[in-house]
């Protein structure tokens, strides 16, 4: 009886992650403002091909941390340029692992695969990650 409503729990947890990396299939233009500064910064990245100083609109970008951008640059280079895909891409797949995370630090802080199931599932359905 264990093992199987433990494999139902991960089976959940991981519908759940997947659903939050299909959002990016959203077939939606960038929205303004943060959207669009989120895939031009990555796009300059790879126009200009400096990866350790982030630029918007040719001038210097220090207000987030580099390795979102990274992350997007990287997913685009096989396309060779950014798309509203690979923008959204690297947020949903950070999403998914925190998902995940969340749940195995709950199943190990409490010892029960169905608090962090819970657990997991709410914080899936906040809209910062639902975004």
């Amino acid at each position: 009886m264990e093992r199987t409503s433990s494999s139902a729990a991960r089976w959940i947890v991981f519908a759940i992650a997947l659903a939050t990396v299909l959002t990016a299939f959203v077939p939606r233009d960038l929205w303004s403002p943060d959207e669009q500064r989120y895939g031009q910064v990555p796009r300059e990245i790879l126009e200009g091909g400096d990866w350790l100083v982030m630029h918007f609109g040719s001038e210097p970008y220090a207000e987030k941390p580099p390795v979102y951008f990274w992350s997007v640059a990287a997913l685009s280079l096989p396309g060779g340029h950014v798309t509203s895909f690979t923008t959204r891409l690297a947020g949903c797949l950070y999403g998914a692992v925190a998902i995940l995370l969340v749940w195995i630090l709950t199943r190990r802080y409490f010892g029960r695969e169905d608090v962090a199931t819970v657990a997991a599932a709410i914080f899936a359905t906040n809209l910062m990650i639902l975004h």
